[in-house]
Order: structure tokens, then C-alpha cells, then sequence
């Protein structure tokens, strides 16, 4: 069974994921979204740009006992996972720029940010997700490089439609390969 936490504003899903359970001792598997992110980061702790209520801002964690993992197997995976589900729950097609980020017409709306660690014989993978849903405009660079679903299709979305579905797939594709 799945825990599922949200909260209207964390510094970082990914972040308050490892608080959970190094100091908490959170059982697994748990998902964490949030409207808002103060400190949001992909890959290389590149800042993750965070606009309220527009956003799936998410993370999955789960744990395994003494399994080595690969991220060069993991991330493009997940971000195949990503892919699957938006095409299915947003009936939008999107393209991977390997290995974590997803593009509309050239432009990311969507990183992924895929994080193990190992304590003794426990090792425990956080994926975590930020996806460009309902943002109506981009500022600076971003209006370059930057979209959402929003702008590429002119509809508004749920951005919880993507929750449980992709955690679904997530955590069983996952015990597929490891």
C-alpha cells in the first residue's frame, strides 16, 4: 500500500523524501506532491523553476533490499514511464531528450530527478518528477526553452490525473527490473 502525502509548499519533494526517511524512518513506498517548491532541482542541482497550483511537482519513494542499482537503467526507464502515462492520462505525445528530460515540440516540460541511497543492507530510490501542466506563460530564458501542456494544446488539466497511474507503473516496472 501506497502512502500518499501532499502539502502546499516544500522546499523539495526529492529533499523532504530523504528527511522522511532517514529521520522519520518512513515505511515505503510514499509519494510526495506539493503545489509549490522553494528549492526545486533536477540533475547537477540545476534550480527547478516552480509556479503554485500549476505543476505536478512529485516524488516516489521506495526501498530494496541489497539490489545494486543502475542508474543508467533506472532513469531512462522512468523517464519511459513518464512518457507512457502522459500519453495516456494527457493524450499528449512527448519526446525523450535523454536521459531525464521530456520535450513538446523542442521545448522540456518535464525533468526527472532519480536519487538512491543505501543504509546496511537497505538501498532506497526517490524518482522524482517535475512536469510543466497549467503554466500560461514562461519568463526569460525558460520562454525559450520551456512549455506545458497548457501552452501546447490550449486546455487546462488536472494535475493529479498523473498521480496514482504513474505510481502504479512506477513501483511495478520497477520490481521488473531490479
Amino acid at each position: 500500500m501506497t502512502d500518499y502525502l501532499h502539502f502546499s509548499e516544500l522546499d523539495s519533494t526529492n529533499d523532504y523524501a530523504k528527511q522522511l526517511i532517514f529521520k522519520e524512518k518512513k515505511t515505503c513506498p510514499f509519494v510526495i506532491t506539493t503545489d509549490f517548491q522553494l528549492k526545486g532541482r533536477g540533475t547537477h542541482n540545476k534550480f527547478w523553476y516552480s509556479e503554485r497550483d500549476t505543476q505536478l511537482l512529485y516524488s516516489l519513494t521506495t526501498f530494496h533490499e541489497s539490489i545494486k542499482i543502475d542508474p543508467r537503467i533506472i532513469i531512462p526507464h522512468t523517464a519511459n514511464c513518464v512518457k507512457q502515462m502522459i500519453k495516456s492520462v494527457y493524450e499528449t505525445d512527448v519526446e525523450i531528450k535523454e536521459p531525464n528530460d521530456l520535450l513538446i515540440n523542442g521545448k522540456k516540460c518535464a525533468g526527472i530527478l532519480v536519487e538512491s541511497f543505501s543504509r546496511g543492507s537497505k538501498v532506497w530510490i526517490i524518482f522524482g518528477l517535475g512536469l510543466n501542466i497549467n503554466n500560461d506563460y514562461f519568463d526569460g530564458d525558460l520562454k525559450y526553452n520551456a512549455t506545458s501542456l497548457k501552452i501546447e494544446t490550449g486546455k487546462t488539466y488536472d494535475r493529479s490525473a498523473l498521480i496514482y497511474p504513474l505510481t502504479e507503473l512506477l513501483i511495478q516496472s520497477f520490481n521488473k527490473i531490479v
